[in-house]
């Protein structure tokens, strides 16, 4: 079960709009209900909320953990551009 701390947890790496971040997450990856239906943003926040679905929690959790993974690579790719030494040379 989600509950409010991680709640709050997962709002703050996926933003306010955390349903469609994680429903693109899905569609991308194919992530469907049993009966192949896909997952609806209502169902995702009644589960945020405390409803427990182990499948679902565990999908929301790898959703998270790819945002992270690009979050992070996003910062190291700015921190290596910032870093990285100019390779033009200056006249006088």
């Amino acid at each position: 079960m989600i509950n409010s701390t991680a709640k709050k947890k997962i709002i703050k790496i996926l933003g306010a709009t955390y349903t469609g971040v994680i429903l693109q997450y899905f569609e991308e990856n194919d992530i469907k209900l049993p009966n192949g239906d896909p997952y609806t943003a209502d169902y995702i926040r009644v589960v945020m909320n405390g409803q427990n679905n182990d499948r679902l929690e565990t999908e929301i959790y790898n959703a998270v953990a790819f945002v992270k993974a690009q979050q992070a690579d996003e910062l190291q790719r700015r921190e290596n551009i910032l870093n990285k030494k100019s390779d033009a040379v200056t006249s006088d």
